[in-house]
């Protein structure tokens, strides 16, 4: 099987250096996904949040990961745009549905709807899923 239709298969779409444009960024902490986003929030770095979460948001595909608890890093977004609080809100309703959550670490918690667990920094983000781990 060739390189592309491996990741097609895989992943489906655009190959990564097409798709990712700097704005976002994937990180593990403890085994807990830290996504930090910067710049503009808008309809591609939510499709870039999708592709990274993918086994957690979609059907679990081969070689993607179901992570039930993951951390998304808000402190450096300067504008949202294309309804991008609402589409963490749905994430954080998938993750919730596999018993776990989606944390933000922001300045702004006034800018996400309602329901949203924030935290000023990374450090407190992490601390809290520990906990919430350590309870279950």
């Amino acid at each position: 099987m060739s390189q592309e239709s491996q990741h097609v298969l895989e992943f489906g779409g655009s190959k990564v250096d097409e798709e990712f444009d700097g704005t976002i960024a994937f990180s593990l902490i403890d085994r807990i996904p830290l996504i930090t986003i910067s710049h503009t929030f808008w309809a591609h770095t939510a499709r870039q949040f999708r592709y990274l979460m993918n086994g957690s948001l979609e059907e679990e595909k081969p070689f993607h990961h179901q992570y039930n608890w993951a951390i998304v890093d808000l402190r450096m977004v300067s504008d949202y745009r294309d309804n991008t609080p609402r589409f963490l809100a749905e994430a954080r309703d998938s993750l919730r549905r596999l018993r776990g959550d989606l944390l933000v670490v922001t300045y702004q918690p006034e800018a996400l709807p309602e329901g949203f667990k924030t935290f000023e920094t990374v450090e407190e983000a992490v601390a809290a899923v520990k906990e919430a781990r350590r309870r279950r």
